[in-house]
């Protein structure tokens, strides 16, 4: 039978295991950052019309100027099931962490982003609770109907896939 020692006694290096590990958890804690209510975020170019939730950073609608539906207005890309996936979701694999950032107030740079005749517009978007971090980038061109995406989770200072 193996006893160890209780977490005070001083490992060789003449610290506790307990002193070692409690600074690399508060260094490892991020400061907090949320929205502190849900909004719409609308983007805006010649070519779409798009508009996303803070809760999730999930875009919630994605329409084409150029192409029309049978009443004339411009074509909706997304397709919503409730409670279900959408478009630009942030998945990790963590089916427990991804419902939660799906839920998550993310704070978003603007509430309306109007992408110029002539050139790029960026929004981000960030949440943090002091364990996970997550950022989401979205890149828009004036004249193409495409987002450039990028996004990182990160847990207690750790990237994830």
């Amino acid at each position: 039978m193996r006893i160890d020692p209780p977490p005070s006694v001083p490992s060789a290096t003449g610290t506790s295991p307990a002193a070692t590990a409690a600074p690399a958890a508060v260094a490892a804690s991020s400061p907090r950052l949320a929205d502190e209510k849900e909004r719409r975020i609308e983007v805006l170019s010649p070519a779409v019309s798009a508009a996303f939730t803070n809760r999730g950073a999930r875009l919630v609608s994605w329409q084409l100027a150029r192409f029309k539906d049978k009443r004339g207005h411009p074509e909706e890309m997304v397709q919503a099931a409730v409670g279900g996936p959408r478009p630009l979701d942030i998945e990790t694999g963590e089916p427990e962490l991804d419902a939660r950032l799906r839920e998550a107030l993310f704070k978003a740079s603007a509430e309306t982003l109007a992408v110029p005749p002539h050139g790029p517009a960026a929004l981000s978007c960030e949440y943090s609770d002091g364990e996970i971090e997550a950022e989401k980038g979205l890149g828009f061109e004036a004249g193409r109907p495409m987002v450039e995406v990028r996004a990182r989770v990160r847990r207690n200072g750790r990237e994830l896939p």
